[in-house]
């Protein structure tokens, strides 16, 4: 295998081990501090016990542990080292000493079955679905040019749910083995792709791991959420250039904070007081199920973009979708999408209620 096919996870080690180390030398005169914010974890943290020690807890505390020999396991650690999921090096020493508790054999016996059914989904997709094909090989763009408005929003959308469950089956698979060595990386694909409704979320859950490390070592040392509206536009620029420097990632980096911006200074503006009234509406709610329709449309643009048929498969579906019969299935699929998002509405509510998905 060419060095370079794993040199961008490398990267991400190296600046894990280098900051997790600086950081140690930083707070070696505050070791209070450290406790004390060791002890606030434990109060507020449900999955932590005196026996159990969480994959947040493990990622925050610092080890003593920063020698060479350490730095390369750590670096060449090969259940994560082909694929990922990333693991910040101070989470991965914690368990070389002392193996995750997390998941049971029971558990990891169920997620191993749930990867084989994923595996089994993925194979029959392949098998029957030609539609990746067609977007991503540049020999078969012309069938996909040839296709009608309501074929290309149907295969816009399984295309992304083929992209979807390619990396789930992959990055499960590398995780499963890190699990059973006792190593535990977090949970890429958290939800399901159809399951968001706005960016941040959506880009929370697709590459978990990859999000966190991008909090813990860029967004949070940027300034953190003070300054989201300005670091948003270096961390995507990052992402883009980190996954290969092409100008279709270019144009999706830049595109996601377009989208993003919009979205944060929303919140912000509908979060205030003066509103507190018009939230308990009704019409609160349609309006934010339309406008996370319209997100939802333009992250499914935005990602085919990035990782199916680029700038020129774009140009190809803009055609289509700016004439008369194309305009018109846009509506229809934003209606669609619309009613659709009141139901992950209730879902989220139900969540809520019985503590399903924290963290997610």
């Amino acid at each position: 295998m060419a060095w370079h096919s794993s040199s961008n996870l490398c990267f991400l080690k190296l600046i894990s081990y280098m900051m997790d180390l600086h950081w140690q030398r930083l707070g070696t005169g505050t070791q209070s501090k450290e406790v004390n914010s060791t002890q606030k974890h434990r109060e507020r943290c449900e999955e932590c016990t005196d026996e159990v020690e969480c994959l947040k807890f493990r990622q925050e505390t610092h080890g003593f542990d920063y020698s060479l020999l350490s730095f390369l396991a750590y670096f060449f650690y090969f259940p994560l080292y082909l694929a990922g999921p990333t693991l910040s090096y101070n989470a991965w020493r914690s368990q070389v000493e002392k193996p995750q508790q997390t998941y049971s054999s029971r558990r990891l016996v169920l997620y191993a079955l749930r990867l084989v059914l994923a595996i089994v989904l993925l194979e029959l997709s392949m098998h029957f679905l030609c539609l990746p094909a067609l977007a991503n090989h540049p020999a078969n763009r012309k069938l996909f040019a040839s296709l009608s408005a309501y074929e290309l929003a149907i295969s816009s959308y399984c295309i992304l749910k083929w992209i979807w469950l390619k990396f789930l089956v992959i990055w499960r698979f590398f995780r499963l083995w890190a699990l059973c060595d006792g190593v535990e990386a977090p949970e890429n694909m958290g939800r399901c792709m159809s399951d968001n409704y706005n960016f941040e979320g959506f880009w929370r859950m697709w590459h978990r791991a990859f999000n966190q490390w991008l909090v813990r070592y860029l967004f949070i040392p940027l300034g953190g959420a003070r300054y989201k509206v300005y670091n948003v536009w270096a961390v995507f620029l990052f992402v883009a250039v980190w996954h290969d420097l092409s100008l279709h990632l270019l144009a999706w980096g830049w595109g996601m904070c377009l989208f993003i911006v919009p979205e944060v200074l929303g919140k912000a503006f509908i979060n205030q007081t003066r509103f507190a009234a018009f939230r308990q509406t009704a019409a609160y709610n349609w309006v934010c199920a339309g406008s996370a329709a319209i997100y939802v449309m333009l992250m499914m643009v935005a990602n085919l973009v990035g990782f199916s048929f680029g700038l020129e498969g774009l140009a190809t579906l803009w055609r289509e979708i700016t004439e008369g019969e194309g305009v018109l299935l846009l509506g229809k699929c934003w209606l669609l999408i619309t009613i659709c998002i009141h139901i992950l509405f209730a879902w989220r509510r139900v969540e809520g209620k019985f503590g399903y998905g924290k963290g997610y």
